[in-house]
């Protein structure tokens, strides 16, 4: 027995003798029946509509995360030297969070959950605790990216605007 399937979604299968196209009644639309063949042109247009819009999602995002991630990375960097510097007891905080998942050792960078958490509840500098939303922001925005998700223009434009103002 052949059925036609596409996203999940039976498109199309072939009826017994005096059977009707009943697999497509849940779903409004025409059916067109052919020989022993039903077909629900709503559930084609709609299938190929979400496997087109998947397939345009992940091309958005294969390019976000070509170009954001390395920009993160940086900035990720550029945070951790920057506590090293402003604050004494960041490399010994960043040393003991990070040596539970294997980083630590002395390494200057830390993971952003970590360096979010420091700017939170360790840091009393007040220059340094309103980088918190900010590091918050890139957090979620890399774990989208990590998570395949693509990212809207705000935090595609967020990122690059704090790539940018680092570099200066």
């Amino acid at each position: 027995m052949l059925i036609l399937e596409l996203g999940g979604r039976r498109l199309a299968g072939p009826l017994t003798a005096g059977q009707t196209s009943d697999f497509c009644a849940d779903t409004p639309g025409v059916s067109i029946v052919l020989g022993s063949w039903a077909l629900n042109l709503d559930r084609v247009q709609a299938s190929l509509e979400e496997l087109a819009r998947q397939a345009v999602d992940h091309r958005v995002w294969r390019g976000q995360a070509a170009v954001l991630l390395p920009m993160i990375d940086q900035i990720r960097i550029a945070l951790s030297e920057l506590l090293t510097r402003r604050d004494p007891s960041w490399p010994e905080y960043r040393d003991k969070r990070e040596a539970r998942f294997g980083g630590g050792d002395g390494k200057t960078a830390a993971e952003l959950w970590t360096i979010e958490s420091f700017l939170e509840d360790h840091t009393f500098d007040p220059g340094l605790r309103r980088l918190g939303p900010t590091v918050e922001a890139i957090r979620l925005i890399r774990n989208s990216l990590a998570h395949y998700r693509p990212v809207e223009w705000a935090g595609f434009e967020k990122v690059c605007k704090i790539y940018t103002s680092m570099r200066r």
